[in-house]
């Protein structure tokens, strides 16, 4: 059990050591984001959240926070295109599913 904590401290350290700057920009951004949507500034969130998708192409939670502030803006047909690309990237992801039924 001490050894497998140690490799995991070891490997987040690691992590952190590469990736460090480009996860305080995407910890930044996301902080932006959650304000700016939480402040019904919806644009400028999508705009923070856009910026991290196009970080990380491959993440499934981004486009859902894209499609979610794209529902606030009334925009629902652009909405489920992102819900559904969140789906196409982690198939049957239980939020994107529950966006689209709404």
């Amino acid at each position: 059990m001490r050894i497998l904590l140690s490799l995991h401290l070891s490997l987040l350290v690691l992590a952190s050591c590469t990736f460090s700057t480009e996860l305080d920009e995407v910890s930044t951004d996301l902080a932006r984001g959650k304000a700016f949507y939480e402040n019904g500034e919806y644009q400028k969130a999508l705009l923070q959240f856009k910026r991290i998708e196009n970080l990380f192409p491959k993440n499934h939670f981004f486009p859902l926070l894209s499609g979610r502030c794209y529902i606030s803006l009334g925009e629902t047909d652009l909405a489920q295109t992102f819900f559904a690309k969140s789906l196409r990237l982690k198939p049957f992801y239980h939020l994107a599913l529950i966006e689209l039924a709404l």
